[in-house]
């Protein structure tokens, strides 16, 4: 962390104060996060058993814009996540979620290279769980997305891009539905041409 805050206040001085979110450009990026957690859980309703959780995720998010006007872009992201579970008594869940969302984000137009941006998307999302590496579910529906954060743009074409996101998304099968909701950070890099 120390290198990188080194290197960025090394490249400050020489950075272009504009970047290139005028009308006709496009943008390609790509975020990511990785979360660990561990949580004690209790089951039952008269006795008490407790299992130990392991939970491990990690999103990889593309995602393509055109700057139909200054400062503001029209695109679609995507997103899949895994998710697993790993209880003591050695069973896991596995979930695996795609999430397809047309988008619109506005990027504040200030002086500097830091400039803040907020999103906004609604679309499709998938979800596939295994449990204990028999039992199979798949659901569908569909999701929404609301998130913002600040591009460091290294130069006209580049940006370093850190953010939170909260999506929602209504998911359902024949016989039930699952309604979900997170929130997260991610980082990333953006790409304009």
């Amino acid at each position: 962390m120390k290198k990188l805050l080194l290197l960025l206040s090394i490249l400050l001085p020489s950075i272009a104060l504009f970047a290139q979110t005028e009308k006709g450009t496009f943008v390609v990026s790509g975020a990511t996060n990785f979360n660990f957690s561990n949580s004690e859980q209790e089951f039952g309703v008269n006795n008490r058993e407790v299992n130990q959780c392991n939970i491990t995720a990690y999103s990889l998010m593309p995602s393509f814009g055109y700057f139909i006007i200054d400062n503001l872009s029209i695109g679609i992201n995507g997103s899949i996540t895994q998710r697993t579970e790993e209880y003591k008594n050695d069973t896991e869940t596995k979930q695996t979620i795609l999430a397809l969302m047309p988008t619109v984000a506005y990027v504040v137009p200030i002086k500097g290279p830091i400039k803040p941006f907020a999103q906004v998307g609604f679309g499709y999302s998938s979800l596939t769980q295994r449990h204990y590496n028999t039992i199979n579910d798949s659901y569908e529906g569909t999701a929404f997305g609301i998130g913002g954060g600040f591009s460091y743009f290294i130069n006209k074409n580049v940006s370093l891009d850190l953010g939170i996101q909260y999506t929602y998304s209504s998911l359902d099968d024949d016989k039930k539905a699952i309604r979900q909701s997170s929130t997260g950070g991610n980082i990333g890099f953006s790409f304009y041409f």
